[in-house]
């Protein structure tokens, strides 16, 4: 895929995901259809001025596309601005947030065996030593297991890792043009918004571009200057959030340099979602270390299977090290009554920035469903623990007045009677796996690849709610408990059919790579 290319297929599944909207069940002014329409108009608009930029000046490559360089920045911001302005006009105030306690928590639920920051330095001295000869392999951003152990492991590689390191500049050929071009993209926005909810263009505020220049980078205008790529062969990243970091990496594959992405936990396979389109993990890396039956992913769960160099995406699989694949059943026996039985539920957050389409609803909506939820359960005689989402940046919607635990261990899975999970990630990757039964509502608010779904449904204790009236869809659940489930969701989505560990898979991998 070229960029055209790209942009045509996020495209293509905005309009296949529009036509999902008419089946949703909550059409309310703060239902998931309301949401994935602001934010599917925005994305359209953004994905066309893409394009104009590349056809306004041929010179301007993807990684000095200030579109592009800064899309997973400017999404989520211009999403999330607007989502805000909707809320406001429509009296939504959120009189919660600010009043909670920060959370410093960061920790995962299920800790990976990692190498703390002083022992990656020490790997890292260490590999410095090493013999000049090897191939070196640049890697950054960040992961749910530090590299260190990774190149503790790499022992028997020709490879002689270095940290790239982020800088100041941005390098953006016709500066001034392209603000230009993405100032009239915002106006543009602005003008539809306030058109198509009838909001006066005056009294909403406009998104302002300008907020760019705050995030800290040196603007300029030119070309990037050239990057050492003696003995590069490829580079290899995490998640990574700076953009200079990602104006290299991309200038690195401009020269046929590959860049591997180490992807995080088996939830981003399940989630056939336009927006993920210009990001690592959709169509910018060459190669993806991912998670599961590496056959069904390619034929089932790979949208973007090209990238916008045109190569085509190599995918390897390897598995979690989380995933204990001892305990994994076919077979779950059911719940059937909820009297006297001990859940977890593992919340989501959408307290940080949202965007979509099929990502958001604002944490009153979440909280109010929350609230509702665990009274049925109570009323139904179920004792329901909180696992909050470590990653929530406060406990301004936290749930009040019930017990509460920040690690979930072996000891809780083994004497809990099943779990409640309501946003697929990573925690229903590695809970699949055990042979309790899990509990899923369907908040309508991910869109997921039908053979997904399929395997959710097969795997858990399943029903879809209408989130801002929950009533109907929490008693429907009750006509699911008494049926057994069949686990193929983990065949598919968790477990390699390789035997080495996450890590020596991945230095097997850079291995054959590297020879």
């Amino acid at each position: 895929m070229t960029v055209h290319k790209v942009s045509d297929k996020v495209l293509e599944l905005l309009n296949d995901s529009e036509k999902d909207y008419a089946s949703l069940l909550d059409k309310s002014k703060f239902g998931s259809l309301s949401y994935n329409a602001i934010s599917s108009a925005i994305l359209k608009k953004y994905i066309k001025f893409i394009l104009y930029l590349e056809k306004f000046d041929n010179s301007i490559t993807p990684q000095n596309n200030l579109l592009i360089l800064f899309y997973n920045h400017f999404i989520t911001d211009i999403v999330n601005h607007y989502f805000t302005e909707y809320e406001k006009q429509l009296g939504l105030i959120d009189k919660r947030s600010g009043k909670g306690v920060k959370v410093h928590s960061r920790s995962n639920i299920f800790q990976k065996n990692i190498f703390r920051s002083v022992t990656n330095r020490l790997f890292l001295y260490l590999e410095a030593l090493k013999n000049s000869d090897k191939t070196l392999l640049p890697f950054a951003g960040h992961h749910d297991f530090h590299f260190g152990e990774l190149i503790r492991r790499s022992y028997n590689n020709n490879i002689k890792y270095f940290e790239l390191k982020a800088s100041n500049n941005i390098y953006i050929p016709n500066l001034k043009n392209q603000i230009q071009v993405c100032k009239q993209l915002i106006f543009e926005i602005h003008c539809d918004f306030s058109l198509i909810y009838n909001f006066n263009f005056n009294k909403i505020c406009m998104y302002d571009f300008n907020r760019i220049f705050s995030l800290g980078y040196k603007f300029i205008d030119s070309e990037m200057v050239k990057v050492d790529q003696q003995n590069i062969k490829f580079l290899l990243t995490g998640t990574f959030v700076n953009h200079s970091l990602s104006q290299k990496i991309m200038h690195y594959q401009s020269m046929g340099i590959k860049h591997i992405f180490l992807c995080h936990g088996g939830g981003h396979i399940i989630n056939n979602e336009p927006v993920i389109g210009f990001t690592v993990e959709g169509a910018i890396p060459d190669i993806k270390f991912t998670y599961g039956n590496l056959n069904k992913i390619k034929k089932e769960y790979n949208p973007f299977n090209t990238n916008i160099w045109n190569n085509k995406i190599k995918l390897h699989s390897r598995q979690d090290s989380r995933i204990d694949s001892k305990n994994y059943q076919l077979n779950i026996e059911p719940i059937k009554n909820l009297k006297g039985k001990k859940l977890v539920y593992l919340p989501n957050h959408f307290q940080s920035k949202r965007y979509g389409p099929h990502i958001s609803t604002h944490p009153i909506i979440y909280h109010s469903f929350q609230v509702k939820m665990v009274k049925w359960f109570k009323k139904n005689g179920a004792e329901v623990i909180i696992k909050p989402h470590p990653k929530r940046p406060s406990t301004d919607y936290d749930l009040i007045g019930n017990e509460e635990i920040q690690i979930l261990n072996d000891e809780l899975i083994k004497d809990c009677d099943g779990f409640i999970i309501d946003f697929p990630t990573t925690s229903l990757q590695i809970l699949s796996c055990s042979n309790k039964p899990i509990i899923y509502f369907d908040l309508q608010i991910r869109r997921l690849f039908e053979g997904a779904k399929n395997a959710i449904y097969d795997r858990c204790h399943y029903s879809i709610i209408n989130l801002n009236n929950p009533a109907e869809g929490l008693d429907k659940l009750g006509l699911d408990l008494h049926n057994f489930k069949s686990n193929k969701f983990t065949d598919t989505i968790n477990l390699s059919k390789s035997k080495r560990s996450e890590f020596d898979e991945i230095n097997y991998s850079l291995n054959l790579y590297n020879n």
